[in-house]
């Protein structure tokens, strides 16, 4: 077993009967979460340990579990690049009345969907899904049923994702 308390990591290997110290180089400092996953797919049985802390960051370690982990485990050294067929994504008038211009510069013809969402995370309004040309876009959204705040606008294609902030007033 693993804990993690204000005083670190502690473990028991008895069923929790008595409990030691695990905090080697990471010291006394207080931890809020210790999870197990899988170190890498060459050797299913080798599990890392994760542990968070408040004030060192996050750690890792295949050594508690138990389990001797090979050095060879070929893990990613890099982070796969994703697509972005959207660029230059800017609304005007911001803030909006009635009527926004939403301006967006496809690399690549694309079916562009968009979405206004509210601060808490809820779909405030969906325009139907239109299909683009390569090249500058201005579509004009119309708002004037939104209530007055602030929102964001997500622009969703094949190849990605964006966002922009806008504030919506009512006259």
């Amino acid at each position: 077993y693993l804990v993690a308390t204000e005083l670190g990591v502690w473990g028991s290997d008895d069923g929790g009967t008595t409990w030691s110290e695990q905090n080697t180089n990471l010291g006394r400092v207080p931890t809020y979460g210790v999870r197990q996953f899988r170190y890498c797919d060459d050797d299913p049985s080798c599990r890392a340990i994760y542990i968070g802390t408040h004030s060192r960051g996050m750690w890792r370690t295949t050594t508690l579990n138990g389990a001797s982990c090979a050095a060879s485990c070929k893990l990613p050294t890099d982070i796969p690049s994703v697509a972005q067929d959207v660029t230059d994504l800017t609304i005007y008038p911001n803030p909006a009345v009635n009527t926004t211009i939403l301006s967006l510069d496809l690399s690549n013809g694309a079916d562009v969907r968009i979405r206004v969402i509210d601060l808490s995370g809820r779909l405030v309004k969906e325009f139907q899904t239109q299909s683009l040309g390569t090249g500058i876009q201005e579509i004009p959204l119309d708002v004037s049923d939104i209530r007055q705040g602030a929102y964001a606008v997500v622009v969703s294609t094949t190849g990605g994702r964006e966002n922009r902030s806008v504030m919506m007033v009512k006259k």
